[in-house]
């Protein structure tokens, strides 16, 4: 699950799927997201101050 990889709730993590920069998707016609692990680590490890999403 996206939020728990990102040690954030739910809601958080779908307004952070609405920034153009984090890598997580939602397909055209699908009401999920989705994303690759080793992109959201490499996006957190990438990130000043990860530790405030």
């Amino acid at each position: 699950m996206i939020a728990e990889t990102l040690g954030v709730s739910v809601s958080k993590a779908r307004d952070l799927a609405s920034r153009p920069e984090v890598p997580i998707f939602r397909p055209e016609g699908s009401g999920s997201y989705f994303a690759f692990r080793s992109e959201l680590m490499a996006w957190l490890r990438g990130k000043p101050g990860n530790d405030k999403l």
